[in-house]
């Protein structure tokens, strides 16, 4: 997700998951200082150690202070990031899909949609906009 766009600087926020159950986040600025040489400052990092039940799969922030996540625990996670806080689950809902490997996010009309696909493919209402 990006937070702030110039001509010589990007505010990145970077999250990911895999089979040790964790999820972490990582909040960078990347500059350039000419046009050969880029650098990258860790500005925030976070881990949550067991995220999940299993392998986490698939993460992706849905803005700037919300992430869902998803794994073959078959359960899609609602999370808030801050800097000062790292994750906090939010709510939790169960999946119908088996061997999850993939999450896909979009909005439509005000409602924020996950896709979840492993053996068939799920799609879940994560937020409606009021």
């Amino acid at each position: 997700s990006v937070l702030n766009e110039s001509s010589s600087s990007l505010h990145l926020l970077v999250c990911s998951v895999g089979d040790d159950q964790a999820l972490s986040n990582f909040e960078l600025m990347l500059s350039r200082e000419n046009h050969n040489i880029i650098t990258v400052e860790t500005l925030s990092s976070s881990i949550t150690a067991e995220a999940d039940i299993s392998a986490l799969k698939g993460v992706k922030f849905i803005s700037q202070t919300k992430l869902i996540s998803v794994g073959y625990g078959q359960r899609v996670m609602l999370w808030s990031w801050s800097r000062s806080e790292g994750n906090q689950l939010v709510a939790s809902v169960n999946a119908d899909v088996c061997d999850i490997n993939c999450l896909a996010f979009c909005e439509i009309e005000g409602r924020g949609l996950a896709g979840i696909g492993g053996e068939g493919m799920e799609i879940i209402e994560v937020y409606k906009s009021e």
